[in-house]
């Protein structure tokens, strides 16, 4: 199996932020790792159907 960095997989993303409470801002820049190639990395054992993920919260 081929052994990846960080920044192999890495993706950066510019985008507005918008929170239910009302709050708003303009131009940040997101990045990290796409769920798609953790999973394709690193994919969950058999029989395993569901599962759950978190990235916080604004506010």
């Amino acid at each position: 199996m081929p052994t990846f960095t960080a920044t192999d997989c890495r993706i950066t993303v510019h985008a507005d932020l918008h929170c239910a409470s009302g709050t708003s801002t303009t131009g940040h820049t997101f990045f990290g790792v796409p769920a798609r190639t953790l999973l394709d990395l690193a994919p969950p054992a058999a029989g395993v159907s569901g599962g759950s993920a978190s990235a916080g919260r604004c506010g």
